[in-house]
């Protein structure tokens, strides 16, 4: 099993990026959504407690690339969430499609950050506005 690039003192952004990047390596599509794109953009201004990663896949697709970084699968079946035993920070997985209320996104029109880490597939600033929005109006 390949050594986790993930420690104690990984930045929010790199450990986004790390774990996009070995969703990429195996062909999952997931873009990072919600209070941990909101923290990335605000330089954690606002402080988020989990990364929402919207993808398709589902969780027993999720794993096997997750397993490879140490993260473990902590949610139950229909619960996507998983662990590193390294970070404060949860990864969660929302069903895809990416949407805002009624807008639908295709994660193909998402921001490709780069970092020290390799690529972050993540919504746009508009998008984290609009995202937060809804989500205070829901709340």
């Amino acid at each position: 099993m390949p050594e986790s690039r993930i420690s104690s003192t990984t930045p929010l952004l790199e450990l986004a990026a790390i774990v996009s990047g070995s969703l990429e390596g195996a062909g999952i599509v997931a873009t990072l959504s919600g209070g941990g794109a909101v923290s990335i953009y605000s330089n954690n201004r606002y402080e988020s407690s989990d990364l929402d990663f919207v993808t398709a896949a589902l969780v027993n697709e999720l794993i096997p690339p997750l397993g490879q970084l140490d993260s473990v699968h902590t949610g139950g079946p229909r619960l996507s969430v998983f662990e590193h035993p390294e970070t404060e920070w949860y990864l969660e997985f929302p069903p895809a499609p990416l949407a805002f209320g009624s807008t639908y996104v295709d994660a193909a029109d998402s921001v490709s950050m780069p970092t020290a880490s390799g690529n972050l597939r993540i919504i746009s600033p508009t998008q984290c506005v609009m995202d937060r929005l809804i989500a205070a109006a829901s709340w």
